[in-house]
């Protein structure tokens, strides 16, 4: 007569594919519905289709947008921009020095902001926050010598 051992990782393979097998139903979304139900029953769950589609609310993006083309008073210093402000939709900051110029922008309390905390934005490049998680921070700037031009929006 012949022996089989399944030895210990052979026993626990099997132990988990058994435990793998589930009786449970899929989980459809849909909605809770009180009306077009079944005959004695107020309440139903229907899935979503395309006679019964997802509930889609769109954020109104609707605001106004107050711009700034400016230059920077003195090359070096941080000015603010703008104060901070929770209900911001956009931020938008484009260095237009045109010299070569790096300009920095920082977003955070008024007085702590450095170079080194700051966004560095390339001559030509910009700063886009448009959707997502805008930062409702304080906004300051500085680029590297007075009078470098650059454009600010914000809604």
């Amino acid at each position: 007569m012949r022996r089989v051992s399944i030895g210990i990782l052979g026993a626990v393979l099997w132990c988990h594919a058994a435990a793998a097998q589930s009786t449970a139903q899929p989980v459809l979304p849909g909605s809770l519905q009180t009306s077009g139900c079944a005959p004695g029953y107020t309440s139903c769950y229907v899935p979503y289709s395309a006679t019964n589609p997802v509930p889609v609310t769109q954020a109104s993006s609707a605001a106004a947008t107050t711009t700034s083309s400016s230059t920077v008073t003195t090359g070096g210093t941080f000015q603010q921009l703008a104060a901070a402000n929770t209900a911001r939709l956009s931020l938008d900051f484009e260095n237009k020095s045109g010299n070569g110029d790096i300009c920095y922008l920082y977003l955070g309390t008024t007085g702590a902001a450095t170079t080194a905390l700051a966004v560095q934005v390339k001559d030509g490049q910009e700063y886009l926050r448009s959707s997502g998680a805008v930062p409702s921070d304080a906004v300051q700037a500085t680029c590297a010598t007075t009078g470098d031009k650059y454009y600010f929006a914000i809604q």
